[in-house]
Parts: C-alpha cells; structure tokens; sequence
C-alpha cells in the first residue's frame, strides 16, 4: 500500500485548510475505511492542539459519564475497532519547524507504508523556502477558494506557483481547486470569470464542493465525522480526493 501525501493549500489565513483537512480526514477514516494521519507542521498548532482539547473533553465526559455527541463517536470509533486518526506535531517547543527533521519524518512515513492517505497541515505562506522544500513532497495539493475578487488574486497567484513546480517536475503530482464556503445564491458573474481563468491554465476544478453553512465552523472535528446533507454533502468530495490518490498510486 503506497502513502499518499495529501495537502489542503492556500496562502491566504482563513481560506479553509484547516477545518477542510479536518472534515476530509474525519469522513475519510470513519466512512471509508482508509488509514488517515495528519501532520501538524503549521507553527500555530491549529489541528493538534484541536485534536488534543477534544480529547480533554472526552476523558473528562468518560469520567463523569455525561455522554456528549464527541465523547459517543469516539466510543463508536474504539468499538468498530478503528479508533481516531492519528495526528503528529512537528513544531518544535520554539514554535519553529525543523525542515530535516519533518523530511527525515517523511521518508520514514513513505517507507512504512501504514497509511492510506497522511494530511499535511502548513501554514498559509509560502515565503520561506523550508516550507516550499516540504510542499513539493506533497502528491496531491487541493485548493480551497472563496469566490471573491480579493481572495482569487491570493489564490490565483498560489495556484499558478503550484502548477510552475508541477512543470519542472518538482514533485505534486496532483493539483486540484475546489469551492469553500460555497454558495449558490452568492455566484456572481465574477466567478464564471473565474472558471475561464482555470481553464485557461489547465487546472483541474473538483465538483465537490464545502458548501456555506454555520455548522461547517461550528461543528469541525477531529473525531466527528460531520457532514452536511443531500446535495451539500461533502462524499463527492471525499470521492474525488479517492480517485486522486488512485491516480498517483497508479
């Protein structure tokens, strides 16, 4: 079973990398059966310090037998047999990444071969050139974007750095970009302008979508695995994510 090295990127803070990884990886191990770790490499420890409040608060519910929603999908995830997910911090105590320690980890991780998919949590910036080395180690980079003329500049921008690195053969192998916080009644003509420009630039745009809902913020988890419904449903894109990750293995 070959590793794949999943990312969800954008240089803009707030563009929805982190509450997307969690969602992703959250319905991926609990729905689809698929061995899932995150590595928590963004100096602001947004994902394993989540992970790890979440697990304060199940002991606590355990404890004191108050059962809440997070305290039963963990009980569920120990009976199946699966778990949680597991989640690595790589910052150190400094709040700095050691770049050959997380390569170093990395290798170790492709060797191993324990994982289906592992997530990689980076910070937003692109500017040091540490975090770049790490980023084209990645297989499969998704874009999360909102449509608005300020967030497309940054996320454009990123984009086509992205898809120079794909040219020169320096590593992804995956690109994709996909709509957060996505709205029907918000499209604008802005956004068909958009797509054009995607197409232009031979960027895959995924179908799936994670649709604009107060529950998508206040519901993310490490251990729920939260969806919204029908239409807004986030498995279509969980299923692109799959056929991926089959694609790079192949």
């Amino acid at each position: 079973m070959k590793t794949v090295f999943v990312t969800i990127g954008n240089q803009k803070g707030g563009a929805g990398k982190t509450t997307t990884t969690m969602l992703l990886a959250s319905l991926l191990h609990a729905r689809c059966n698929l061995k899932i770790a995150v590595m928590d490499i963004d100096p602001q420890k947004t994902f394993s310090e989540f992970r790890d409040r979440e697990m304060v608060l199940i002991n606590k519910s355990i404890e004191e037998k108050k059962w809440s929603d997070l305290s039963r999908a963990y009980a569920n995830l120990t009976k199946d047999g699966k778990g949680v997910f597991d989640v690595f911090a790589k910052v150190l105590p400094n709040e700095e990444v050691d770049l050959m320690l997380v390569l170093s980890e990395i290798a170790n991780l492709k060797k191993l071969e324990k994982y289906d998919i592992i997530f990689f949590d980076f910070p937003g910036y692109l500017a040091e050139s540490k975090f770049i080395r790490l980023l084209v180690t990645m297989d499969v980079v998704l874009v999360p974007f909102y449509p608005d003329s300020f967030s497309w500049q940054s996320t454009y921008m990123y984009l086509r750095t992205l898809k120079k690195f794909i040219d020169k053969g320096l590593g992804i192998k995956k690109l994709a970009i996909f709509g957060f916080r996505y709205s029907k009644a918000r499209r604008t003509r802005e956004f068909d302008v958009y797509m054009d420009d995607l197409k232009k630039a031979n960027i895959n745009v995924l179908q799936g979508k994670v649709y604009d809902s107060t529950g998508i913020e206040d519901f993310r988890s490490t251990i729920i695995d939260y969806d919204l419904q029908e239409e807004k449903s986030l498995m279509g894109l969980c299923d692109e994510l799959v056929e991926l990750v089959n694609e790079v293995r192949n």
